[in-house]
């Protein structure tokens, strides 16, 4: 009986110190996981800066690239190729009218490409004597001539 007493308490014995292991591998485990997780939240925090800070950088680009001669310029290629694809194809749905003597203003081109006025100024047409009219202007127009 002694013995069997004896075996028993060294199985205990046994049992506690893997339980002790096994609580301090968990213990482990436990730390590695929050410190995984901090990890993970300040890397997700930088990503998050990372994303603003490469958008804010676009923007500035943007703007810039927006402000520049390079832009200006192709933008009044734009204009007048625009300009003129307009006119060919309705040269070529209204035979009989005359397209030709529609042209894009001198003054006009000279202030886009001398880089002399601003997108809101050129659309503004008390800026440019009228040079690009709404449809109800001409309306206007159309209305004075005919009293």
């Amino acid at each position: 009986m002694v013995l069997m007493l004896d075996r028993a308490q060294t199985k205990i014995r046994m049992y506690e110190e893997q339980l002790v292991n096994k609580m301090s591998l968990l213990k482990t485990c436990v730390e590695q996981s929050v410190a995984r997780d901090k990890e993970i939240r300040e890397l997700k925090q930088e990503i998050v800066r990372m994303r603003e800070s490469v958008t804010e950088e676009k923007d500035k680009a943007v703007a810039a690239y927006k402000e520049s001669q390079s832009f200006v310029d192709s933008m009044t290629v734009y204009f007048f190729e625009g300009f003129e694809a307009f006119r060919r194809r309705a040269t070529s749905e209204y035979p009989d009218k005359d397209f030709k003597k529609f042209e894009a203003d001198d003054y006009l081109a000279s202030l886009i490409s001398e880089g002399q006025a601003t997108e809101e100024e050129l659309f503004n047409d008390t800026n440019t004597g009228n040079l690009l009219a709404t449809d109800e202007d001409d309306k206007k127009t159309k209305e004075e001539k005919a009293k």
